[in-house]
């Protein structure tokens, strides 16, 4: 799947573009997946369109696109990557590894925890 919001502007030619929905019970990826074989889908495309020049599609985080030459003659579309790493998690975990960073630093983190610390 997906792990990014794409954009994609066809600039020469045409191309079918097919954008299937994530599978139920499936998470957003915070990394690219492995390619899916078409034959592997079993639902219908939620996008089955075909592209022309100056064309514009959306494709958003975690659905699985395929892109195929309409003919044989050539094609050029240029896609445009984002949010990818721009997640809660990907925030918590620069947040979370600085104050652990910081804390090491100071001595008032480094000395021992109170008794009863369990129950604060």
């Amino acid at each position: 799947a997906n792990d990014v919001d794409s954009f994609v502007l066809m600039t020469e030619g045409s191309m079918r573009w097919r954008v299937y929905n994530p599978a139920p019970n499936s998470s957003l990826p915070l990394d690219p997946g492995p390619d899916v074989p078409l034959e592997e889908l079993r639902a219908a495309p939620s996008v089955d369109t075909v592209l022309q020049s100056g064309d514009l599609l959306y494709i958003p985080r975690g659905h699985i696109y395929f892109a195929a030459n309409v003919d044989q003659k050539p094609s050029c579309h240029l896609l445009l990557s984002t949010n990818q790493h721009h997640t809660w998690a990907d925030f918590l975990s620069v947040l979370l590894q600085k104050a652990v960073d910081l804390s090491v630093s100071d001595a008032e983190f480094r000395r021992t925890l109170p008794l009863g610390w369990t129950r604060y």
